[in-house]
């Protein structure tokens, strides 16, 4: 028996959709004129991969907007907020996984020049979600995780116009544990990305 409505996801999208309307709202009620306290951004990404002599798909996605506040002329305070998603298998045997993500961080910057900014920024990640496993296009086996993420990384800013800022980060020594619940231990990553 399949089931169409999902209360994990039903969470995870009214949660988004509060954190939304909340960026919407204190974007419109900041004080644009007191050199831009308040900002807002994101991360968009998908993906998809597939092999010509099998049915086996995968695909991949993530929403991740954040709200930032500017505390003093160099230290940054944000919080991301998001879902992300992900499906592998081919059209009747699969597995598939959602999860939100809550993600605070801090921002060290020091202004190149006008333009540009040099930053190092420290965060934790928190992941909730659900990996459900599908056999005969029928659900067979569920299960609920939990991932913290640690991460130090450098970045960079280009500020191309007149409020809108690019910006990215280079990469991130970071930690990352996955526990799946009801299962003895834990899944560990350590990496040093540049």
């Amino acid at each position: 028996m399949r089931t169409f409505f999902n209360p994990n996801i039903y969470i995870m999208k009214q949660m988004l959709s509060i954190f939304v309307f909340i960026v919407f709202a204190l974007f419109i009620s900041a004080d644009l004129s007191a050199q831009y306290k308040f900002f807002t951004g994101g991360t968009v990404g998908f993906g998809s991969t597939g092999n010509s002599e099998s049915d086996f798909k995968s695909s991949n996605y993530t929403l991740l907007p954040y709200i930032g506040y500017s505390a003093s002329d160099n230290l940054i305070l944000g919080l991301a907020a998001g879902i992300s998603g992900d499906r592998d298998g081919d059209d009747d045997n699969y597995n598939r996984g959602s999860s939100l993500t809550i993600q605070p961080f801090l921002r060290y910057r020091e202004a190149a020049n006008e333009a540009t900014g040099i930053y190092g920024e420290v965060g934790v990640a928190l992941d909730l979600g659900t990996q459900k496993t599908f056999v005969g296009g029928d659900e067979a086996g569920k299960s609920n995780t939990t991932g913290v993420q640690i991460y130090l990384g450098p970045g960079i800013d280009y500020a191309f116009a007149d409020r809108w800022v690019i910006n990215a980060l280079w990469g991130a020594l970071s930690y990352q544990t996955l526990k799946v619940k009801d299962v003895d231990g834990s899944t560990n990553q350590f990496g040093l990305n540049l």
